[in-house]
């Protein structure tokens, strides 16, 4: 069965993800990598922060593998990475309403709070259409799933 065109774009936007995943891990690391000597000499606060760059780095590349094995996935048409997309788009569209009610209950401050607001709408929005899409029949049918 030929490869839908929106799950071919899904598994292109999963490398990009991984590649941004890396970039951003590079810099955690490598602020931690640039100012070792500084970081001893002015207290465990600078070294706990210290601590938690090298640990996000860790954690985004993580990311970036998983991000590569789904695309992977998805480019083979598995349906287990067609299943991790629909969580990881819930956990999305979850985390974008966390956000919104964060945006409502914290300050007004120079109106950025109504950015925060439609920028989750439209992102919680945009994981809510994914899911949608992965669960059309036409999409279900091309990963082997009647």
């Amino acid at each position: 069965m030929d490869r839908p065109t929106g799950v071919t774009i899904l598994s292109v936007l999963s490398y990009v993800g991984a590649a941004f995943y890396v970039f951003w891990a590079m810099v955690m690391l490598l602020g931690y990598a640039v100012g070792p000597e500084g970081v001893g000499s002015r207290g465990t606060g600078i070294t706990l922060i210290a601590e938690f760059g090298v640990l996000a780095g860790v954690g985004l590349l993580l990311l970036a593998t998983l991000s590569v094995i789904v695309g992977i996935g998805l480019w083979k048409l598995r349906n287990w990475a067609r299943r991790l997309s629909i969580i990881f788009m819930a956990l999305g569209v979850a985390g974008c309403v966390l956000n919104m009610l964060g945006a409502l209950a914290g300050p007004n401050i120079l109106k950025l709070h109504i950015l925060k607001l439609l920028f989750n709408a439209a992102l919680g929005y945009l994981y809510g259409w994914i899911i949608r899409y992965l669960l059309q029949p036409h999409v279900k049918h091309a990963f082997g799933v009647s």
